[in-house]
């Protein structure tokens, strides 16, 4: 629902940085832009700046992220029976 559009690179306390802005397509996202800081040597994620469209700035930094965990594909699935107090909605 995003277009992106690549800004330049950045060097931030020595480190370089590809900054990249994705544009909502259409329909109401809450969102401006957000601007992404992917981290050149790693190709990681590294910090997001939200632009609220209500004139808000949210921040979020990654201070560490773990890839290629080898998580089982089960770890992804949900399980009603596993919670009895709630209802389930099926929208399909």
């Amino acid at each position: 629902g995003f277009k992106s559009k690549y800004i330049d690179e950045k060097n931030i306390q020595g480190k370089t940085f590809h900054e990249i802005e994705l544009y909502p397509d259409e329909g109401e996202h809450g969102v401006s832009k957000i601007r992404l800081l992917i981290d050149k040597s790693e190709m990681m994620l590294s910090s997001a700046t939200i632009y609220g469209t209500d004139g808000n700035l949210y921040g979020i930094k990654v201070e560490n992220m773990k890839s290629d965990l080898g998580l089982p594909d089960d770890y992804f699935t949900f399980d009603a029976s596993d919670y009895d107090d709630i209802e389930i909605i099926d929208f399909r």
